[in-house]
């Protein structure tokens, strides 16, 4: 029955999904003028049902999966004693694993009206937003529960890897005996693996570019802009990668340099990939520029603005497959400065991939969330904080100078000539995270710092603070030839000509 629960439960999950993408490919072409909220009142069910299958199906694998006594017989076996569900946690996996995919389909559902659907009413789109940001909220908070809920009946450490073979799928821990054990009882049967890690690099770059090709739509009407450079730009992101991490401890390819190719094997710098993917994406939009006259009037520094500081995002995603891999953690430590941390997590930090498994009580500080919260300020500091912040200053400064009538010209200049200088995010973006670095580096385990001396993230991460200060330099100075004359960006140059000829022929009509 439990099986029969948690296939049926998949069928109706992806059948949700499926849903998903027919219904509103459908919607998307036939009301995307007409979007309101009298749209939503005459299609609510085309809204809900795919919300709700999609939150029944997850339902249902929960449920299959804690009325298998099978799975119990395994846990009681690895835990060593009897493994019975409270009620409290009962009501937390099963309210949780209720509410959870409940407010997260509908924050989906409303991301894709918000973003692909055209509303010029500014109220029913700030009643979308903030409803947004409340499921945002009461998404995570519901997760939390759902995980708190099953902490105590997850196998420690919690599986990196899904591996699929002629036993069917499993969930196992390549660090782990048990996870060897299994993979060694397959033998030399076809099985095919896929690490965690490798997903969450993945999910991280696709809503990064979810995110880029929706604002670059906003400023340009155009979907698909980036879309080469993303299909470039990413792989080369995972070839710097993995070229950082060489250059950092060559000592272990000295020897047997063919390993540099061994990629499976790990080893995988995050601002190696962070500078790869920078460098091939602007030099892919560069020879898009000489190519192609629709990307002749695209403010290239505007675009890598945008584009930059989202890799935070896909950064901090990425660090939770460090989690799950059992790396790139702190020192050991006592786990009460981090009794706010959810259970699942302070048990999975009991683990190392290098330094072996604590069995005193304490914990490896997990840097990876720490890192990942740094990630995630640094990138909503940059891409709602800087611009507006200094643009709002120079407001408030005009009515403190002249009154807010006579102040009203120059402020509505000031909202339409951006204060802070075009491409110096990007200068932001190395800074910021080199500065992470520089913070977090004194406090990663040996067994992670890179360099035979173990110095080179650190050093490293100065000079990607010196970097981006520089960059940020360079691109005021910029700004400030460009005002006065004595500079013009190539965009600029281009719209330029693009409007004395159609002067030109506007004249020669008449």
């Amino acid at each position: 029955m439990s099986l029969a629960l948690v296939i049926i439960g998949f069928i109706v999950l992806f059948g949700s999904i499926i849903a998903y993408g027919i219904l509103f490919k459908k919607k998307f072409y036939d009301f995307r003028e007409d979007f309101s909220v009298s749209f939503l009142k005459q299609n609510f069910l085309f809204v809900l049902l795919p919300v709700l299958a999609f939150t029944l199906g997850f339902l249902l694998i929960v449920l299959g999966y804690y009325t298998n006594t099978g799975v119990f017989d395994y846990l009681k076996t690895q835990a060593g004693h009897d493994i019975v569900v409270s009620a409290g946690n009962a009501t937390m996996i099963y309210l949780g694993g209720a509410l959870f995919p409940l407010s997260f389909g509908s924050f989906l559902t409303l991301l894709f009206f918000r973003m692909y659907l055209v509303n010029n009413n500014k109220k029913f789109d700030l009643t979308i937003r903030i409803t947004q940001y409340v499921l945002i909220g009461a998404t995570i908070g519901f997760f939390c529960m759902f995980m708190e809920g099953q902490a105590p009946y997850l196998i420690y450490p919690l599986a990196n890897s899904i591996v699929f073979s002629k036993k069917g799928i499993a969930l196992i821990n390549t660090n782990s005996a048990l996870g060897r054990d299994y993979l060694n009882s397959l033998g030399d049967s076809f099985k095919v693996s896929i690490a965690l890690y490798a997903l969450f690099i993945i999910s991280g770059a696709c809503l990064v570019f979810y995110i880029c090709d929706h604002k670059m739509w906003r400023l340009y009407g155009h979907h698909g802009l980036l879309t080469t450079c993303f299909f470039i730009a990413f792989p080369f992101g995972i070839i710097g990668a993995r070229i950082w991490y060489v250059i950092g401890d060559w000592y272990r390819f000295a020897s047997d340099p063919i390993r540099i190719l061994y990629i499976w094997e790990g080893g995988l710098a995050i601002m190696g990939g962070a500078i790869g993917g920078i460098i091939a994406g602007v030099t892919v939009m560069i020879i898009y520029y000489i190519k192609n006259t629709r990307y002749k009037i695209i403010n290239y520094l505007d675009m890598v603005d945008i584009i930059v500081p989202c890799i935070l995002i896909a950064q901090a995603i990425g660090r939770w497959g460090n989690f799950f891999n059992n790396e790139v953690h702190g020192v050991a430590m006592n786990p009460s400065g981090y009794s706010w941390l959810l259970t699942f997590i302070k048990n999975n930090m009991v683990f190392s991939s290098e330094d072996g498994t604590l069995t005193d009580g304490r914990i490896y500080e997990p840097l990876f969330f720490i890192e990942g919260i740094f990630n995630l300020l640094g990138y909503f500091l940059m891409a709602f904080g800087f611009k507006n912040l200094f643009g709002y200053k120079q407001i408030k400064y005009c009515i403190y100078k002249y009154g807010k009538e006579k102040s009203d010209e120059k402020a509505n200049a000031i909202l339409n000539k951006e204060i802070f200088p075009d491409g110096a995010l990007v200068g932001g973006y190395i800074s910021w995270y080199g500065m992470t670095r520089v913070i977090l580096e004194p406090r990663r385990s040996g067994s992670y710092n890179m360099g035979t001396d173990g110095n080179f993230s650190t050093i490293s991460a100065y000079v990607m603070v010196g970097l981006g200060v520089a960059i940020i330099i360079t691109c005021l100075f910029l700004k400030i030839y460009n005002e006065n004359g004595k500079f013009e960006y190539p965009w600029q140059k281009h719209r330029r000509i693009l409007a004395e000829e159609s002067k030109m022929l506007e004249s020669n009509n008449k």
